[in-house]
């Protein structure tokens, strides 16, 4: 009998390893999340609703949550949400990651689970620890200065409701690399992306019609701009200073490019416009930065009447005139 017990016991304890090795590991806190961090063949769900502030969390609550999540997986998050429109919860967080404390450290803001319509005047100014930004898709309007000055900033995404970008935005944010516009921004207004210094490429959203004084001035590693079809008016010194700029097209659609535009531009040499006849006759190069090639893909030929021959205030020799020609060829 006594031998019996202990063969029982020992097929029970083996089989109990067996099924251990067959073990997922699941967080407690976990619910239908698609976040995982995976461990050779252990996967750990996380779900970070679980560190997620509402429209009536406190400063302390904000803050204690974002260490939380530090505790957790070392590094700072701060998640909101809910409707916080009318809640003090941006002017908490402005606070909390200027503090003394943090300003060695990185922090990352998810708005994306609230209703937030508008991110207000100065909401984030001179957040040196700001590094990351999730928007949510309701937010119709980035206010004035809302991120100037956020110097960690490295990228950014606009979201689909997005249709409104106050002036100097995100001027100033020195480590700002990319954006990803969306389709449904109609205005981007003066000094918007002023000095950010490392944004390397533009596609313009298609819905932009003008584009104010210096919207990219001294984006002095801007080597990429494509503008779209529907773009009238190019102000004052919006591509001034973006001195890694080779080749500019100019749509057909354009009908006023202010003086300066392109001024200090020194390394541009190829201008391509989409036209037809030469009916812009303002003169945005300054003498420091003249392109050297103009090119014409929609005009087969040089007409008899030379009148390409000083577009854009620039006397362009004959044999830099590229007639019936791509830049890109």
């Amino acid at each position: 009998m006594f031998i019996r017990i202990i063969l029982l016991l020992s097929i029970f304890i083996s089989s109990l390893f067996i099924s251990c090795s067959n073990y997922k590991a699941t967080s407690p806190y976990n619910s239908n999340s698609n976040n995982n961090i995976n461990n050779n063949d252990n996967t750990i769900n996380i779900n970070d609703d679980l560190y997620a502030v509402g429209p009536d969390a406190t400063d302390f609550d904000i803050e204690y949550n974002m260490r939380e999540y530090y505790k957790e997986f070392n590094k700072y998050k701060i998640i909101v949400k809910g409707d916080i429109n009318s809640s003090k919860t941006l002017e908490y967080i402005k606070q909390i990651i200027n503090k003394e404390y943090y300003k060695e450290q990185k922090i990352e803001v998810d708005l994306s689970r609230t209703t937030l319509a508008s991110i207000p005047q100065e909401a984030f100014m001179s957040s040196a620890t700001l590094s990351a930004v999730v928007f949510p898709d309701t937010l119709e309007e980035i206010a004035i200065s809302a991120f100037q000055g956020c110097t960690s900033l490295t990228n950014v995404t606009l979201p689909s409701n997005l249709s409104v970008l106050r002036h100097h935005s995100f001027a100033g944010c020195s480590e700002l690399q990319t954006v990803i516009f969306n389709d449904n921004l109609k205005t981007i207004a003066n000094k918007a992306f002023y000095n950010c210094k490392k944004l390397n490429n533009v596609v313009l959203p298609p819905n932009i019609t003008s584009l104010e004084t210096s919207t990219f001035d001294n984006c002095i590693s801007l080597t990429s701009i494509k503008l779209n079809d529907k773009l009238e008016k190019i102000g004052a010194n919006v591509f001034q200073n973006c001195s890694s700029l080779v080749n500019i097209s100019l749509p057909s659609s354009l009908t006023s490019i202010d003086a300066s535009s392109f001024a200090s531009c020194t390394n541009l040499k190829n201008v391509e416009y989409l036209g037809d006849t030469p009916t812009i006759t303002d003169t945005p190069f300054t003498s420091s930065a003249v392109p050297t090639d103009l090119y014409l893909p929609n005009v087969p030929e040089a007409p008899s009447s030379n009148s390409w021959d000083n577009f854009l205030g620039i006397t362009w020799g004959a044999d830099k005139i590229h007639y019936g020609q791509s830049m890109s060829e």
